[in-house]
């Protein structure tokens, strides 16, 4: 699900995806959402969920409205904003890449004085908000602004292990270091590497038990990099190995019995 990706980011101000998720579900729902940082990660994963949360499937059709920033002007999203919901209680107006915009003057008149049946979603990513900005002080007063930071290196073999945890499953703190300094802090590369190989090893296994694993192929100075993540409940071992000389790529990490 959606909150299984939604991990360990948060803001200056202390406003993190919890609070948001935790804020919605209560029914506290803020007329506008500025969601900007240089992790897009985080900044998908919060718009789509309150997109999921804030409107049903069957109302979309009339009541979304997904606008990119390099295509529309501001008057224009303003325009969405201030219709009103079709057989609905709610309309959302989704603006990716708002960086792409080339102005949000009168942005605060609409949030100072918004439509209430409408979310209004602005997704600004690899930069932030200018502070001294009008929007700003105003989204900051009657919405939620949301800076997604990117994640230090550091943070990275605990953002794997709770992302596998979540998923009921679990990797050794060795095989998470390992994966994080060969994949990196791209965290859209590396959840979605998760995702698609959480898939493929549910049809695999090992000495005869199907395995939840994960299979991590990452090519790099000519070693294929294989992680095996194993079931809560058991345990493996791993061991090295380099390149065969028919030109194969073994694993990196090889499943044993302990």
């Amino acid at each position: 699900t959606l909150e299984i990706r939604l991990l360990m980011a948060a803001d200056p101000k202390g406003i993190t995806h919890e609070t948001i998720v935790r804020d919605v579900r209560a029914g506290k729902i803020a007329p506008v959402y500025y969601l900007m940082g240089e992790e897009p990660y985080y900044i998908d994963r919060v718009s789509e969920f309150l997109v999921q949360t804030l409107i049903k499937p069957e109302e979309r059709d009339f009541n979304l409205d997904v606008v990119y920033g390099a295509d529309v002007t501001i008057n224009r999203v303003i325009e969405l904003a201030q219709a009103y919901p079709m057989m609905a209680d709610r309309r959302v107006v989704l603006v990716r890449e708002a960086q792409m915009m080339r102005s949000l003057e009168g942005l605060e008149q609409y949030v100072q004085h918004h439509t209430p049946s409408t979310v209004l979603i602005l997704c600004h990513k690899h930069g932030t908000l200018d502070k001294r900005k009008p929007a700003y002080k105003a989204i900051q007063q009657m919405g939620v602004l949301y800076e997604s930071r990117r994640m230090q290196d550091y943070q990275l073999p605990s953002f794997i292990s709770s992302y596998i945890k979540r998923g009921k499953a679990e990797i050794e703190s060795s095989a998470a270091q390992m994966l994080a300094e060969h994949v990196g802090n791209d965290l859209c590369r590396l959840s979605a590497e998760m995702d698609k190989q959480a898939k493929l090893a549910n049809k695999e296994s090992f000495s005869g038990r199907t395995t939840w694993g994960i299979s991590f192929e990452i090519i790099t100075h000519s070693l294929l990099f294989s992680s095996l993540i194993s079931p809560l409940g058991n345990s493996w071992s791993y061991d090295y190995f380099r390149p065969t000389g028919n030109g194969q790529l073994p694993p990196l990490f090889r499943p044993t019995n302990r």
